[in-house]
């Protein structure tokens, strides 16, 4: 199903979201004088209002069309908003893992004391399909936004994070007190295992045998294969740091969200005159064969359980083609 136009009156509800029924001191126009440091910043049904308000409008906004520039960015941030800007040609017709936000969802978790920014934690299932949701808000005069939509890989699971009154702590990317490792060197060594070619496929905090990280190191062996002697392969990861989230677990241990840019750059040797493009690809990029080189730029979206002793885990995976540069 194609992305569709975004209504003018789900941009409206975006801007004003304190009109929706949802009480000023909830959606930060202005302190609430009952807060608590050490509780969450508000209650669960307050959580659960202002949850389904955000998901319903970013739903309409990641469904938009190409043109929807102010739309997007009044609904959404960060991840969500580099996968809502992914041009419609990048997005095989008739998917909606990538975008799809469904209606309703599940309040896991709320931001822990007064301070900003502020993040309500849910998930919601779609077509059989169990996703994570982050919802952030940057400061008292702005709305809620989607920051991160990530699908679970399948049979994965996260530990229980604190009850919805305690509230959830939120965990800087370097800390790593009580954990295997922190957060940045978990994704450092994720990054490093997957990029091809590669020093080594191994790692001692990350598990490396998760569905998506499978998938990647098979399609770099296949793609280096495939172009044997006339052609070169090359993957990279890098992560947007400053969208990368951490928050603490019931257990002590950490939920991570974070996004990749990853690049796959074929390029001929002197052995091929040119490196022909298969029909898709070719569609994509607008020409047929390359004397030069074909760029792949992707976004990958993750959500990783770190623990207090053994290796991090993926638990939620997903990849998006952004982008193709081909001479």
């Amino acid at each position: 199903m194609k992305r569709r136009a975004l209504a003018t009156a789900a941009l409206a509800s975006v801007l004003l979201a304190g009109g929706c029924g949802i009480p000023e001191n909830v959606v930060g126009l202005h302190p609430a004088p009952t807060e608590k440091a050490s509780a969450a910043v508000f209650s669960a049904t307050a959580a659960r209002q202002v949850g389904n308000r955000t998901l319903d409008v970013a739903r309409e906004a990641m469904t938009g069309n190409d043109k929807d520039v102010d739309a997007r960015k009044a609904a959404l941030v960060g991840p969500a908003l580099r996968l809502a800007e992914v041009k419609d040609k990048f997005v095989p017709e008739g998917q909606t893992d990538a975008f799809g936000v469904p209606p309703t969802s599940t309040v896991l978790g709320v931001s822990r004391g007064r301070d900003w920014p502020r993040y309500i934690l849910s998930t919601a299932q779609a077509d059989g399909v169990q996703s994570l949701y982050v919802l952030v808000q940057p400061d008292a005069k702005t709305p809620f936004k989607l920051q991160t939509r990530v699908a679970m890989q399948a049979g994965a699971s996260v530990p229980a994070l604190p009850g919805l009154a305690e509230g959830v702590e939120s965990v800087a990317v370097d800390a790593s007190a009580g954990l295997v490792a922190s957060p940045q060197k978990v994704l450092d060594a994720y990054s490093a295992a997957l990029a091809y070619p590669t020093k080594s496929r191994t790692s001692s905090v990350v598990n490396l045998d998760d569905a998506f990280a499978k998938g990647i190191l098979a399609s770099s062996a296949d793609a280096a294969h495939a172009l044997g002697k006339l052609g070169t392969f090359k993957r990279t990861h890098a992560d947007f740091a400053d969208d990368t989230l951490a928050f603490k677990l019931a257990d002590g241990g950490v939920l991570v969200f974070a996004q990749f840019g990853r690049r796959d750059l074929l390029e001929p040797t002197a052995k091929a005159k040119e490196l022909v493009l298969s029909s898709t690809l070719a569609k994509l990029a607008g020409r047929s064969k390359v004397t030069d080189h074909v760029q792949l730029d992707w976004l990958e979206t993750l959500a990783i359980v770190i623990p207090a002793s053994g290796k991090a885990t993926v638990v939620g995976a997903g990849e998006q083609l952004r982008g193709i540069d081909a001479k």
